[in-house]
């Protein structure tokens, strides 16, 4: 990695992040010394490995003892395939125990969660002061002209849930989806604690902010607040590697360890021990503003393969369970099938520069990459 490297003469099998494996390629003879490029999780679709793939592309016909390994747990094979010249396709068979999933509606029915007045899940009023205003004079009671005036949630549908009981109805019709609910976080957690036995639960927040402020909630709440009976730990990319590795410790009987992550636990980090997934279905995506003219974090809805790839996290020991807090119909019929890919979303200077710096991209042209 970057600032610390263990390499040597005597190095036979090197283990690097993509950015090193970029510079490599930068060489006058590119990876030189290398016999075989493994490339792990590519469905991530970022630029600097969409980057390596296209460099590794050019280098194969000057280099045709060089093998190329193109790994992902939910990778769409056939585009890699055609991408490189219809390569053959291996699939190899995981150790993996089955996981049942369970989404938002059926979750808020096994918890009975009601969302409060002043939730800020819950959809901010439609009218205006004038209008309360308006209630006051007719003698209406505010509180009757607040519940009138709640804005109802666009993708609530009525008949999807038909099976499903009043309250559930009444939170989905009031509830702002884009909004990570904590509450509910919290209640879940304490539902799997009391009935569904023992295992780590990882959960999947968009961010830092998302982490630190559901830590801080659940240290609020008296049932979480006995470090004889939980350990909630966070999981993100700015945390020292010290800090990290915390999250592989085994607890002692008893003790239930609750990880909060960012999407850094979807394929970078495994925690063996995790057998319960709560999945926001949220996370931080870097986007490129086209009226300011500058790369921003905004926080997107997954897609249906970062989706399989959480739930997947539960069923590494044994038999798990994934709670996903969106409803089935955004995970059928909404959400995209893959992640759009990074150079499609943002400003591409860098990647020309790099593009420009690599001897072995001499003579392609920026359009023909």
């Amino acid at each position: 990695v970057r600032l610390e490297s263990k390499r040597s003469e005597s190095t036979r099998l090197l283990y690097c992040t993509t950015g090193i494996a970029l510079r490599m390629m930068l060489d006058e003879t590119p990876m030189a010394e290398v016999s075989h490029v493994v490339v792990d999780e590519v469905h991530e679709r970022d630029t600097q490995t969409d980057l390596l793939l296209l460099m590794l592309r050019e280098l194969l016909p000057k280099r045709p003892d060089l093998r190329v390994i193109c790994m992902s747990a939910t990778v769409q094979a056939e585009l890699f395939s055609r991408y490189f010249d219809e390569c053959p396709m291996l699939n190899a068979k995981g150790r993996s125990y089955p996981v049942t999933e369970t989404f938002l509606e059926e979750v808020l029915q096994m918890t009975k969660h009601k969302l409060e007045p002043d939730s800020p899940c819950r959809l901010a009023a439609a009218g205006s002061w004038q209008s309360a205003k308006f209630a006051l004079h007719r003698g209406s009671a505010v509180q009757e002209w607040q519940e009138d005036a709640v804005a109802i949630n666009p993708d609530y549908d009525e008949a999807r849930y038909e099976e499903y009981p009043d309250h559930v109805h009444a939170v989905l019709r009031k509830l702002n989806e884009h909004v990570i609910n904590h509450d509910l976080i919290i209640e879940l957690i304490a539902h799997i604690h009391d009935n569904l036995g023992e295992g780590a639960v990882l959960v999947f927040l968009p961010g830092i902010g998302d982490i630190t402020g559901l830590m801080k909630a659940l240290a609020m709440t008296r049932k979480f607040q006995d470090p004889s009976q939980f350990r909630v730990l966070p999981l993100h990319s700015s945390l020292a590697p010290n800090e990290q590795s915390a999250v592989f410790d085994k607890m002692p009987p008893g003790v239930r360890k609750i990880v909060l992550a960012t999407n850094i636990a979807e394929t970078s980090i495994t925690i063996d021990d995790a057998v319960f997934v709560i999945d926001a279905g949220r996370a931080r995506q870097s986007m490129f503003d086209e009226r300011k003219q500058m790369r921003r974090l905004v926080d997107v809805w997954i897609s249906q393969a970062e989706a399989r790839q959480r739930a997947g996290r539960a069923g590494r020991v044994r038999a798990g369970h994934a709670f996903k807090l969106y409803t089935r119909h955004r995970a059928t019929s909404v959400m995209a099938p893959a992640r759009l890919p990074e150079m499609l979303r943002g400003p591409l200077q860098e990647v020309c520069l790099q593009l420009r710096l690599a001897p072995l991209l001499a003579d392609l042209s920026l359009r023909a990459a």
